[in-house]
């Protein structure tokens, strides 16, 4: 049998024309590899049907204004059991059931193929046309055993006549798991130069994953029924019930030298790591789709919704005013300390707090467009079919900027902006749902492995995991292997591996192997550009996790910093050899806590524990010294 990866499930009646259109659209890129029924299906109709279903990737549901109508008897309790059948059963159970029933029997195809494909847990994507007064999908009323299609994210089509379905290709193409015959790290379609290929690292590198959850968006008065007097009753209240799906958003501004890295044009390199600004709305979605083109992912601007719930720090919210802080002044750039400018967005961020997501400039500095049309929060809870838009043409902008006032940099201040309208004030942050960014893998290796890749790469593996685990014998293995690889051949071999190591899933490299793996360039301009600011979060049995890896030059240092409370713990690795100071600064309470680690030869590692207060959050600054005359890379580890 013939292996389809992406099936097309529709209504005949209804939507057969708008279907088979999509099935020759796909066909250019997905050759063979595309489901459709009138025209490849043998063998017996229903099985066959089943078969496939089973073995695809992705299931695209196309839905017009009258696929689903359905009767009463629809939700009766005997027929629910009956689809939950042909859900979970075998292909053998499934033949004799139709079998049983008959050519005859009332059996809805398009509801068996939606309950299978729920229940396979493959990738679905509802295409369904835009809301109009006579069709809401999400309002559409399903049994229970297909009800959870409406929980999977949408893909929009207008119904007008003067619309291309066509049109709906790239929107589909970012959602699909099968492409092009690769997985979706890079576009197959697109040819990336090296300064494409940089920035787009830089980009996924940069993401911070947000967990789904449930939240209350905008203010809540006090235990009296009153608000803080910067509150705008009118605009910000009352609050309204937000379920968010996980998703990854920037931890950064979108830079002025990302912006025309992607766009094109040229730029003050004085100036390259500020915040973009002056740009459009159109313009900034413009640039997510040029994003999503060259990497295959649906990045977009955020909802206003999933923007505060990021501020406040996702499932782990600060309850604080400002994006980190009840202090303005710890965590932003606005009226009173800017100096009338946008500043340069990085680690450091002039010592500012980041917030509970090690997110910055979530208030201040620039403000940042939403993709979401501008309503009084009262007329979205007024549960009328179309709430009143204050400006048609209006979208939210969040976060304040560096001339706002205080009340203008909390986690809920909003305010309306005009489409085509541009501000130096403004800018935005990216995200993405599609993929773990983090399980991005370079050109270089999605290559066909050659045999010395292979033996590489083995070498990394050994190393991760006997830098975790403090394995001399493991260090030794690696080291001598890397050495007996012909490494020249892929000196630009960078990997964050897709599944997780005892490193949050880095490679970690020591001086040995960056010398021999990159022949004759410096040690330290490789870390930093690679290596060097990928610190990350996740979430473990023990709590937090906060890796970077990076290097130092001969006797100078590195700084990094993070929000933390309670008991922590500090691990250094290194090469064998280094010797640095590890300095940690508890900022908020203005402690220091010094140590000496020297890595002598045979050694991997060394902690330092310490504590801060358990109910209130502190930021901590780490300074890693270089004692040596030479470069050393080195890995810290914090929980």
């Amino acid at each position: 049998m013939d292996k389809y990866d992406i099936f097309i499930s529709y209504r005949r009646l209804d939507v057969g024309g708008k279907a088979e259109h999509l099935k020759d659209l796909l066909e250019s890129n997905y050759k063979v590899r595309v489901s459709f029924d009138r025209e490849n299906l043998t063998g017996i109709f229903d099985v066959e049907l089943a078969k496939r279903i089973d073995q695809c990737k992705d299931f695209l549901l196309v839905i017009g204004a009258h696929s689903f109508a359905f009767e009463e008897k629809d939700f009766e309790e005997e027929q629910v059991a009956l689809y939950n059948f042909f859900a979970s059963c075998t292909l053998e159970e499934f033949e004799a059931k139709i079998r049983k029933l008959g050519r005859d029997a009332p059996i809805d195809f398009v509801r068996i193929e939606i309950a299978r494909a729920l229940h396979r847990k493959v990738n679905i994507i509802p295409i369904v046309p835009e809301r109009t007064k006579e069709f809401s999908f999400s309002d559409l009323d399903f049994p229970s055993d297909i009800v959870e299609i409406q929980r999977h994210n949408a893909v929009f089509y207008s119904n007008s006549p003067d619309a291309l379905f066509k049109d709906i290709i790239p929107k589909i193409r970012r959602h699909l798991t099968f492409f092009n015959g690769k997985q979706p790290f890079l576009n197959g379609e697109q040819s990336l130069n090296r300064d494409e290929e940089m920035v787009i690292d830089e980009i996924l590198t940069n993401m911070v994953k947000v967990e789904g959850g449930r939240y209350r968006m905008g203010v809540a008065p006090d235990a009296a029924g009153k608000y803080d007097e910067d509150v705008d009753k009118e605009l910000e209240t009352p609050q309204i019930v937000q379920d968010i799906e996980t998703f990854w958003i920037a931890k950064y501004e979108t830079s002025v030298s990302e912006w025309h890295r992607i766009m094109g044009g040229r730029y003050d390199k004085e100036f390259a790591q500020a915040p973009i600004a002056n740009v459009s709305y159109d313009e900034c979605t413009l640039f997510a789709e040029k994003l999503s083109d060259l990497t295959g992912l649906d990045f977009q601007l955020p909802t206003e919704a999933e923007w505060e719930y990021a501020a406040r720090g996702g499932i782990f919210a600060d309850t604080t005013k400002y994006a980190g802080s009840n202090n303005p002044d710890s965590v932003a750039w606005y009226s009173k300390n800017s100096g009338g400018y946008a500043h340069v967005r990085n680690d450091n961020n002039g010592g500012f707090y980041c917030n509970n997501l090690d997110l910055y400039d979530m208030s201040g500095n620039v403000s940042e467009w939403c993709n979401t049309d501008f309503r009084r929060y009262s007329d979205i809870l007024s549960k009328k079919p179309d709430p009143l838009v204050i400006d048609p043409n209006s979208k939210v902008i969040r976060g304040g900027n560096y001339d706002s006032e205080a009340y203008g940099i909390t986690v809920y201040h909003r305010e309306p902006m005009n489409v085509l309208a541009k501000a130096e004030t403004v800018g935005f942050r990216l995200i993405t749902k599609t993929m773990k960014p983090m399980d991005i893998v370079t050109k270089n290796f999605t290559q066909e492995f050659t045999k010395d890749m292979q033996a590489a790469y083995d070498a990394c593996m050994k190393m991760s995991i006997s830098i975790g685990s403090g394995s001399q014998v493991g260090l030794q293995a690696a080291n001598k292997a890397f050495k007996e690889c012909n490494t020249k051949k892929f000196g630009t071999l960078r990997c964050l591996d897709a599944k997780p190591l005892s490193l949050d899933g880095h490679f970690v490299f020591d001086e040995v192997f960056v010398d021999s793996l990159i022949d004759g360039r410096n040690v330290y301009k490789f870390a930093q550009q690679y290596a060097s600011g990928r610190a990350m979060r996740s979430t473990t049995s023990s709590g937090y996790i906060l890796t970077k890896n990076g290097a130092v030059r001969k006797l100078s240092s590195a700084k990094y910093s993070f929000p933390a409370s309670g008991q922590q713990e500090l691990a250094v690795v290194a090469e064998a050899g280094g010797l640095i100071t590890l300095r940690v600064h508890d900022k908020t309470n203005d402690k220091w806590y010094i140590d000496t680690v020297d890595v002598k030869k045979g050694q991997t590692s060394r902690t330092l524990s310490f504590s801060l207060p358990e109910n209130k959050r502190s930021l901590i600054e780490i300074e890693i010294i270089n004692t040596t005359n030479r470069d050393i890379s080195f890995v810290v580890i914090s929980n």
